[in-house]
Order: structure tokens, then C-alpha cells, then sequence
């Protein structure tokens, strides 16, 4: 499968020294937040792939889905502005004004609000209404979490093989955040493709048992074979979402803050925030001692909003 290339370099691996004593691991951060379109994260791998199969198909309105500070929405709409496409965001709520929100609507994006279940109505409406302006549309879903767009984390799976030659190591285990699925698909498919690693994902949405279904569901779309022991031993679900997908504690935030001035690496408070925190509190169990570990920061810099800021001002 073609992919547009917007990700012109292969992203840093940093080792935390001070916090892998503190911990007594070997914690390395693959810095998927350096991916470059308007700080992309994750997201611009996936959409490499999805913008490609777009383009092929002679799409010329892109139409996806997110919650209101959606990092794939946001740059879902940066890409479109430089493919020259029209682009339309289904959102089932309204957001603050700031951050992804905001940006989302600033690069031209038409929003669109709708309950949840009348989701498929309104897209079927929207692609109506858009062929009759003679438009050809494409629709992506939340987090190009699909087949299509889970094969940009198979290549960043085996961009870390490479990595691992040049550092002259092997990591144990590659830690990520899990929300739509697609990016841990992407890095399971590498681990049953290629050297077997054991992939943690930190769920900061769904439970664990329906996150792994759609992962599942999404290898078995990328034509990967795999029985469900092989799974099992490939891929390990723990769940982080705490009080609720972006619903922030002033635990957590204080925990982004500290991690910040310990290692100068900012986390998000939805994604990455969460499953370093999981992965930290995990480590000081008991787990993983001595391991070399790889965690992956998706990025999601901008999707800081006003009332988690606010939580650092608590007593």
C-alpha cells in the first residue's frame, strides 16, 4: 500500500537516566510527538496511509469523527489544507474554545455536531449532500484507527528494529497508550510479523476486553494471521482511563507536572499522561525490574484545556 510522506525523519529514542534509577528499569521514550505537521504525535502516521487510499480514490472532502480536543481531527484538518481538500469533522459535542478545538476550526475544518446515536445518519447525510455538490468523499474513522491506517505503526514498529541495531540494544517491552486502537494494532502487527516483543497498552477509554476486540478485529482487516494464545502473549491490555476518557485528577496532573521537571518531556493529560502514570505505578509494584522498556509518546501537546491547568492550582 502507497502512503503519502509527511513524517521526513525517523523520530528520537531518549533514555531517561535520572527516573530509570529512581526506578530501577532501563526507561527509553520513543518521541512519536516529534513527527512534525503542527506537532502531529501519533496520528500523522496513520493519516499518511488513510490521505493516501484518499487521494487514490479521487476523494476531495475528508470527513472524520473525534471528541472536541481530538489531536486526529486537528490534524486531520492541517493535512487537508495542504492537499487542498475540504474537510468535515463529526463532533458528538462542543468543546473550549482552545487547544485542539480550537485549531481544528481555525485551519478551516466545517464542524458538525450530532448525538451519538445519530451518527450514522448524519454521515450518511453529509456523503449525500456532498456527492450532490458533486463532491467525491472519504470517510475516516476516529483515530484512522482501520486497517488502512493501523499499517503507519507496522512501519513505526520496524523503524524501532532498526533503531535498536543502531543503539546496539533490545527492549522488553514497547509500553503505549491504547485509545481507538489503531496505533497498538500497528505495533502488534510488527511484534507477530517480526521479533515477538510483548506490547503493553494503557486503555484510557474502554475496558480492556472491548478495546481488545477491536483490535483484534483490526489485524484480522490487515490480513495478519494470529491464534488467540499468540495474541495473548503478544499483547497485554491494562486499563488507565480512571475517572473517564480526558477527565483529568489533580493526581494526574500533578504527576504530569512532576515527570516534566524530572525528565523536560511533556505529556498530555488524556493519553500518554495517564499510561505513563499506569506504567510508573506498575514499575513501583514490583514489575518489570531490570527490563529494558520503550514507551511510546504519541504526542497530544494541545490537548491541554483550561480546567486541567486549573488543577495545578488546587491546595
Amino acid at each position: 500500500m502507497k502512503k503519502l510522506s509527511f513524517v521526513d525523519r525517523v523520530t528520537p529514542i531518549e533514555y531517561l537516566k535520572d527516573l530509570s534509577e529512581e526506578l530501577k528499569v532501563d526507561l527509553y521514550v520513543k518521541r512519536e510527538d516529534y513527527t512534525g505537521i503542527e506537532i502531529s504525535g501519533n496520528k500523522i502516521r496513520k493519516l499518511e496511509y488513510s490521505l493516501a487510499e484518499a487521494k487514490e480514490k479521487n476523494a476531495d472532502a475528508i470527513i472524520t469523527t473525534g471528541g472536541p480536543q481530538s489531536n486526529h481531527c486537528r490534524i486531520t484538518a492541517a493535512i487537508c489544507r495542504k492537499l487542498d481538500l475540504d474537510c468535515h469533522i463529526i463532533h458528538s459535542e462542543s468543546g473550549q474554545e482552545e487547544g485542539n478545538y480550537f485549531f481544528t476550526e481555525f485551519l478551516g475544518a466545517k464542524r458538525h455536531f450530532v448525538k451519538d446515536e445519530d451518527f450514522d445518519t448524519t454521515l450518511k447525510k453529509l456523503i449525500k449532500e456532498l456527492k450532490i455538490e458533486g463532491k467525491t468523499p472519504y470517510f475516516i474513522p476516529t483515530g484512522a484507527s482501520n486497517a488502512i491506517g493501523s499499517l503507519g505503526y507496522l512501519d513505526v514498529y520496524r523503524e524501532i528494529l532498526r533503531q535498536e541495531q543502531n543503539l546496539k540494544l533490545k527492549f522488553d517491552k514497547i509500553i503505549v497508550t491504547v485509545g481507538s486502537g489503531g496505533t497498538t494494532a500497528g505495533l502488534v502487527a510488527g511484534s507477530l510479523l517480526e521479533d515477538n516483543k510483548s506490547i503493553i497498552a494503557y486503555s484510557i477509554w474502554q475496558e480492556k476486553d472491548a478495546i481488545k476486540e477491536i483490535i483484534e478485529e483490526i489485524l484480522k482487516d490487515m490480513e495478519i494471521k494470529f491464534t488467540e494464545d499468540e495474541l495473548n502473549n503478544h499483547l497485554e491490555i491494562r486499563e488507565a482511563f480512571g475517572q473517564g476518557y480526558s477527565v483529568s485528577t489533580k493526581d494526574e496532573i500533578s504527576f504530569i507536572e512532576d515527570f516534566a521537571r524530572k525528565t523536560g518531556i511533556i505529556l498530555d493529560p488524556t493519553y500518554t499522561g495517564k499510561a505513563m502514570k499506569g506504567l510508573v505505578e506498575d514499575i513501583k509494584s514490583g514489575e518489570m525490574k531490570d527490563e529494558k522498556i520503550l514507551f511510546i509518546h504519541t504526542g497530544g501537546i494541545f490537548g491541554w484545556r483550561q480546567d486541567q491547568r486549573d488543577l495545578l492550582k488546587e491546595d
